[in-house]
């Protein structure tokens, strides 16, 4: 049996105290309101990361945070999570881990059909380019209790994935997040960004260029 809601409801968005700066870009690919709500089956949820909830993003940043979205129906266990950053695996699925940290949600999200925004630092951040992915991990053992908030109307869908573990009812790793739970456009899944710095590149100065030839 698959754990999901499908409630139509509008969301009323609770904003946790934002922590962006001036020189920082949110990036999200939902609208702002969310029509459902995905928590990953016991059986999925094992070590070191299945059932690990993946948000798809572009572009050349350095990842300095990431947000989150959750809601709950009152039942309590677990809320450590893992966040990662990882860049594209060239086949469009999360490949290496570039950046991780783990967080415990605070306060408690509010019950559905209500959403929290989590915002959680990266220090020092990571520079990503091309295509990445962002996402969140409920740290086993735990008890799947939160429920990410999810859009079925606002993004360009084809952006979010779920990780499954082998000897399930689908095919094994990276999976889009429509094959469990439906017609999904967008995770409420986040990324806080900033330009990445310059490389320091050294200068080459004709007297340092002639220190390599003995002086002549």
């Amino acid at each position: 049996m698959r754990v999901r809601l499908r409630i139509t409801y509008l969301v009323g968005l609770a904003v946790l105290a934002s922590s962006t700066s001036a020189a920082q870009t949110r990036l999200s690919n939902a609208d702002g309101s969310y029509e459902t709500a995905y928590i990953p089956r016991e059986d999925v949820l094992l070590p070191p990361d299945y059932g690990a909830f993946a948000e798809r993003y572009s572009g050349a940043w350095q990842v300095v945070g990431v947000t989150l979205e959750f809601t709950q129906i009152g039942i309590w266990g677990s809320s450590l999570h893992d966040l990662f950053v990882w860049q594209d695996d060239g086949s469009g699925a999360p490949g290496q881990v570039i950046c991780t940290r783990r967080i415990e949600l605070e306060p408690q999200p509010p019950y559905w059909p209500n959403c929290l925004h989590y915002e959680y630092s990266l220090t020092p951040g990571c520079c990503v380019s091309g295509d990445w992915w962002v996402g969140a991990w409920l740290v086993y053992p735990g008890v799947p209790t939160y429920y990410l908030c999810s859009d079925l109307t606002g993004g360009a869908g084809t952006t979010s994935m779920i990780k499954i573990p082998p000897g399930l009812e689908w095919p094994e790793g990276w999976q889009d997040v429509d094959l469990v739970f439906g017609p999904t456009h967008a995770l409420g899944i986040g990324a806080l960004v900033e330009e990445c710095a310059p490389t320091p590149v050294e200068s080459r100065t004709w007297g340092r260029v002639k220190s390599l030839y003995g002086g002549r």
